[in-house]
């Protein structure tokens, strides 16, 4: 977005800044509040289009699904293709499915893509659909019937705030549920302070939702798991197993050859960059975000890091096409989390600090509200 936003950089040199986009782009930030009935999915989009035409550039409503890296042509899911002098990868990630013994894991991706039972956290826009059918189930019903039975798989912050969330829009709808979190890890967000994650286990019960720490993913049906020896039934599955870099990057043949393992799940690897930015195999591609990896560097697939990367990405391609050096990145030591955790509080990390409230959901609307209005305002 950022590189889109500053399109005229390359317009006055002279070069056509083209951006392939398959439509709005959602983001994350306020994703687990929208989920929770907190903001309306217009607020958390960005028109990618309309960014990138108003500072002179190019859009094109397509998705990039392969690369002939001879040819200099980046190969389009509609059939064309597109010739190139630099190329800049920043296509995110996707959900890791889980490792599950006995099961084909081949088969599952169609199935955990959206709904009606079982949903992945990416892409975003599907916490809308998933927000959409929850408030149809969260109907009013009779005092007899059942509760809905909702399992929430990853115990990272982005299964605690999905958890969360969950269960603030139930409370909204007036809904009866019985909300279980099962985390293979036997600590939740394993990154963050101790203290912090004990702060976030005692919220989970405190909202009455079942924490199943320990517990790996053994198999998933239609309706019902297996995690750690038991059996858990579901009308609503939702996989926040930990992220990966997107597949088309594999199918580009752009992936280093092994990848880390995250708190959840097998971790495919990433593109393999230098610290400026630039593919280590080819000084024509750049990569940012979740899809790049550095080379001996783990760094959290956390938004903060993509954020901070844009403005070295945007001076970087532009050096590469005056013939001027490259700089840096540097990836901040200590970071800022917040977490949404559903009720009109939030739960704030930095570095091995951590704070609980009102004031911390406040501080993480303000930054979200203020980036997105960058993009959206022009």
């Amino acid at each position: 977005m950022h590189v889109a936003r500053n399109a005229h950089e390359f317009v006055h040199r002279g070069v056509e800044l083209v951006l392939i986009d398959p439509g709005k782009f959602w983001y994350s930030g306020l994703a687990t509040g929208m989920l929770g009935g907190m903001y309306e999915p217009a607020l958390n989009q960005i028109d990618a289009q309309r960014l990138i035409e108003c500072a002179g550039g190019t859009f094109i409503a397509d998705t990039a699904v392969g690369l002939d890296r001879e040819k200099k042509l980046l190969c389009l899911a509609s059939g064309a293709t597109l010739r190139y002098a630099l190329l800049s990868l920043n296509i995110g990630s996707e959900v890791a499915l889980p490792r599950m013994n006995g099961q084909d894991h081949a088969a599952l991706p169609a199935a955990f893509e959206c709904g009606p039972r079982i949903w992945s956290v990416k892409p975003i826009a599907n916490l809308w659909r998933l927000r959409q059918q929850l408030e149809q189930r969260f109907q009013p019903a009779p005092k007899t019937a059942s509760p809905h039975q909702i399992v929430v798989a990853g115990g990272g912050a982005t299964g605690c705030e999905i958890a969360l969330n969950i269960d603030a829009l139930a409370r909204k709808c007036g809904a009866r549920i019985r909300l279980s979190l099962i985390s293979r890890s036997a600590r939740l967000i394993s990154r963050q302070p101790r203290g912090a994650a004990k702060a976030l286990a005692a919220c989970l019960r405190q909202r009455g939702i079942e924490l199943v720490a320990g517990s790996a993913l053994q198999k998933i049906d239609a309706d019902r798991l297996l995690a750690g020896g038991q059996s858990y039934r579901f009308d609503v599955l939702v996989l926040a197993t930990g992220l990966k870099p997107a597949r088309v990057i594999a199918d580009m043949n752009l992936a280093a050859a092994r990848g880390g393992i995250d708190e959840e799940s097998d971790e495919r690897s990433g593109m393999k960059v230098e610290p400026t930015l630039r593919w280590t195999a080819d000084s024509a591609i750049f990569g940012a975000g979740d899809c790049i990896d550095f080379a001996g560097r783990e760094l959290p697939k956390l938004g903060v890091f993509g954020v901070r990367q844009a403005p070295v990405l945007l001076h970087n391609l532009l050096a590469a096409l005056d013939g001027l050096p490259l700089q840096d990145y540097e990836p901040q030591k200590n970071y800022l989390a917040i977490l949404n955790l559903g009720c009109g509080d939030g739960l704030a990390t930095w570095g091995p600090f951590y704070w609980r409230g009102r004031a911390s959901l406040w501080w993480k609307d303000r930054i979200d509200r203020r980036f997105l209005a960058r993009y959206q305002n022009g």
